[in-house]
């Protein structure tokens, strides 16, 4: 695959994480939370990865693909952030914590290996009004 990139640390590799540009990455209570993304053709894919102190992946997540890329980035707390895409209303929000999440919709946004885990990375998307391009003022 063309978006697995290795995942270094200190120099040395800790593993591989999908994407091929790193968008943004914090520090918070759990470890680092890492955002990549992939811009292809069509769209736009998006991970988030939750690593501890040595860098290891702890968890990972990824919303459905979009267009555009992320935008209105906002941190709410140590160990949360919340953010929209372009071309779109809808609003996303990403909390580290721990806990067992099992609900389908939450399970589908998680990679496979990471499926009957211990879910540290709670995703959730607030439906936002249609999306248009701005009116353009007349002169």
């Amino acid at each position: 695959m063309d978006h697995l990139r290795p995942l270094l640390m200190e120099g040395r590799s800790v593993g591989v994480i999908c994407g091929d540009e790193l968008r943004h990455q914090f520090q918070c209570d759990a470890g680092y939370l890492l955002i990549v993304s992939y811009d292809y053709f069509d769209g736009t894919s998006h991970w988030f990865y939750l690593l501890d102190a040595s860098g290891a992946v702890l968890d990972r997540a990824t919303t459905p693909d979009y267009f555009g890329f992320i935008q209105e980035l906002e941190i709410e707390g140590p160990s949360s952030i919340c953010f929209g895409f372009f071309g779109t209303n809808d609003r996303w929000s990403l909390t580290v914590r721990g806990n067992l999440g099992f609900l389908a919709a939450g399970l589908l946004r998680r990679m496979s290996c990471f499926i009957l885990g211990r879910r540290s990375l709670v995703l959730r998307c607030t439906k936002g009004p249609p999306w248009s391009l701005p009116a353009e003022r007349s002169q």
